[in-house]
């Protein structure tokens, strides 16, 4: 621009003298030579302009084609779904990245199927998307939701949508844009949770550890049947909870049998935080990583002692005379039949005394 002004000065004040110089002397002709030069002025500040604009608008075209350009990789490195949809063409998509595939669908069809999204959305789920679309448009806020898309092979996948609405200078919605992140493997862990939590809390006592035995989690039935808290459990082992008269042989055949099978089952005793000793039932696995490394044992307790004194109860009964407490035929029977067994089994010859 200072080019051009210093320009135009020059020619001006030469242009001036040089036509008075010569000139002078025929007015009529001073006046077509001024008429021309002003033509010529106009003419090559037109050309100047032009050439300015040109190199303007070839320059902005240049940046344009590299935000362009970067979009586009932006768009294709980035793993979410990016899209832009009108508002008042029933949601038509105008552009969407590759990361479409996903679902297994091209660019092409998502753009050249008005409506796929909307018929691709789960049944469950579409009327409460649509209400917080129409909310979003309403409120003039940013539109966040999740919910299930099925791809072409009949699998729902789980999406969270984030987009923005975008406005004319009248606040009227034009056109929304936004990305669709795959969140299935999240959705999917957080469900398994959820259902393991439930299962967790179960009518049996479980407890969970470490790959060192020492307690993690307990739950409510745990607290209930051996009377210590959840505060006085985690950290310790299970020893916490075991009986004194409980044979150690027994627990080192127990976690013998899960280092190298991944599981046990089998009747303990147990003894509550009173004191109290009571028998158990104990079942115990492992939990390995991806390397096939235990990471955690899961266990089981169940409280059998009414299970216990009903089976002694059962036993009395069949074998003692219930008002003499004396030893009965059936069990003199079972008695023979034993010391006959064990007589064939080693040979010795025994007798009867009656």
């Amino acid at each position: 621009m200072l080019l051009y002004a210093i320009f135009s000065a020059v020619y001006i004040l030469i242009s001036d003298e040089l036509l008075h110089w010569f000139l002078s002397s025929d007015p009529q002709l001073l006046t077509y030579a001024s008429i021309a030069k002003g033509y010529i002025f106009i003419l090559i500040t037109s050309a100047l302009l032009f050439g300015l604009i040109r190199r303007l608008l070839r320059q902005n075209l240049a940046d344009l084609q590299v935000r362009e350009e970067a979009y586009r990789i932006l768009t294709e490195q980035s793993p979410a779904i990016i899209y832009q949809a009108n508002i008042d063409n029933g949601g038509h998509t105008i552009f969407i990245s590759s990361q479409v595939n996903e679902l297994g669908y091209s660019p092409d069809e998502w753009i050249n199927h008005p409506g796929l999204w909307k018929s691709l959305i789960h049944p469950d789920d579409a009327q409460r998307v649509m209400a917080e679309m129409n909310d979003a448009i309403n409120r003039k806020i940013a539109f966040s939701s999740e919910y299930r898309l099925r791809n072409k092979k009949g699998e729902w996948r789980y999406f969270h949508d984030k987009a923005r609405i975008f406005n004319d200078t009248n606040g009227y919605p034009l056109y929304q844009q936004g990305m669709l992140i795959d969140i299935t493997d999240s959705k999917l862990t957080e469900i398994e949770l959820k259902i393991a939590a439930i299962a967790f809390e179960s009518n049996d006592g479980m407890f969970i550890t470490d790959a060192n035995r020492v307690i993690l989690r307990v739950n409510s039935a745990f607290i209930k049947i051996t009377g210590y808290t959840l505060e006085e459990a985690i950290g310790k082992t299970h020893e916490l909870f075991s009986s004194d008269r409980q044979d150690g042989h027994l627990y080192d055949l127990m976690w013998h049998s899960i280092e190298h099978t991944g599981a046990w089952e089998g009747e303990v005793l147990g003894k509550r935080k009173s004191g109290e000793v009571y028998p158990a039932r104990l079942i115990m696995s492992t939990v390995k990583n991806a390397e096939g490394i235990i990471t955690n044992y899961v266990a089981s307790l169940t409280d059998i002692t009414a299970s216990k004194a009903a089976s002694d109860e059962i036993k009395n009964l069949a074998f003692f005379n219930p008002l003499t407490k004396l030893p009965n035929r059936r069990l003199l029977i079972d008695r023979l039949k034993q010391a006959l067994v064990s007589s064939a089994r080693s040979g010795n010859k025994g007798r009867c005394v009656s």
